[in-house]
Order: C-alpha cells, then structure tokens, then sequence
C-alpha cells in the first residue's frame, strides 16, 4: 500500500512540474512577444529573465545579463538609490511603481530617457515573489514634446499684444513680457484678479 502511496505522489508531482513548466513556456513566451524591453527579477533583485527586446534595444548578451543583480549591467547605468527603494518596496508589500523616469547615458545606445513600471508576480505558492520590470524609451516623445512647448513659448512672446492665461485654479499659468510691462511685474503663479465685475 505504501509503494502505490508514493507512486501516486510522484505522479502528482510531475504532472505540477509538468504544469509549471508550461506556465513557464506561457510567461516566457508573452514576455519574448511583447515590444517593450522586459526584466524578470528574482527576490535578490538579481536578473531571472529578460526579453529579446531588451537585448535588442540595449545591446548586450544574455551571458552578460542573466544571474548578475541589476544594479551591476553595463556601466552601473541601473544603480540608482531609489530604484533600489522602490524594488525592494515592492518585495515587501503588494504596490507597484509607475512612470519612473531614468535619464542616463547607456553604455551601448548612448543618452536616453527611460520610463519604468514594476509589479509583484507572486508565481504559485513560492514564498520567493519575483519582480517585473517594463522599461520605455521615452527619449524622443520627451524631447519632441520639449521643442514643441518651446515652438509654444516662442509664437506666445511674439504675439503682437499683451497674453495673460489663467489656469482653472484661477492662476496666471502664463503671462507674455508685453502684459507683464502693462502690469507692471512678474505674474507667473499669481492669483488673477477678478475682472468678472
């Protein structure tokens, strides 16, 4: 009776690990799919995973990569005080991070402008949670939304009259040099006053 007892629960515990390691091909395979650079971090913050984007994009080797802590690729690019804050927070407790931006220049693609977002994967029954990480480049929207609101600033101080925008706070958000020579001082943040009268 014992012998069919252990036989049972060998067979039970192959058809788990045979269950994992599909889970694991599934997880592997949307994290592999997905366009963004991905990283799959093990509780030590040390790299379990990463998607062929993010070898793609920040051109390195996985040799390179998997097992090192993600404090140590490349050029230290990773080792920021409150990235590690906010990873080790996330071990801790069930939060998230969203939209931290990182701007570095990295060793292989040079100056860029990152956005990271980070979540808890509590994987079946482990008391090891891993850690995953998205990564944006966001350099160029950043820098095109930079030269437009400089295009933006340029036509408003070049308008032929005095300009006064006034945000919902009733705030002056905006005031052109020609309105600030009428009033007679800077205006920026001010309370508008009430002209409804």
């Amino acid at each position: 009776m014992t012998a069919k007892k252990s036989s049972t629960t060998v067979a039970k515990d192959v058809k788990k690990v045979q269950e994992l390691k599909k889970e694991l091909a599934y997880a592997e395979a949307i994290i592999n799919t997905v366009r963004e650079p991905l990283l799959v971090l093990y509780p030590g913050l040390q790299i379990r995973t990463a998607s062929k984007s993010f070898y793609k994009i920040f051109k390195v080797e996985r040799k390179d990569t998997e097992g090192k802590l993600i404090f140590e690729l490349g050029n230290g690019q990773w080792n920021i005080p409150l990235l590690k804050t906010l990873l080790n927070k996330i071990l801790k407790s069930k939060t998230v991070f969203s939209d931290f931006e990182v701007e570095h220049h990295f060793e292989h693609i040079g100056h860029k402008v990152m956005l990271l977002n980070a979540r808890k994967l509590d994987v079946g029954n482990r008391n090891d949670p891993m850690i995953l990480l998205a990564i944006e480049d966001i350099t160029e929207k950043k820098s095109l939304n930079e030269s437009v609101e400089t295009e933006r600033k340029t036509i408003l101080e070049n308008i032929p009259s005095a300009l006064i925008i006034i945000d919902k706070k009733r705030e002056i958000s905006y005031c052109n040099k020609k309105a600030e020579i009428i009033l007679g001082k800077k205006t920026k943040g001010l309370k508008a006053p009430n002209w409804q009268n």
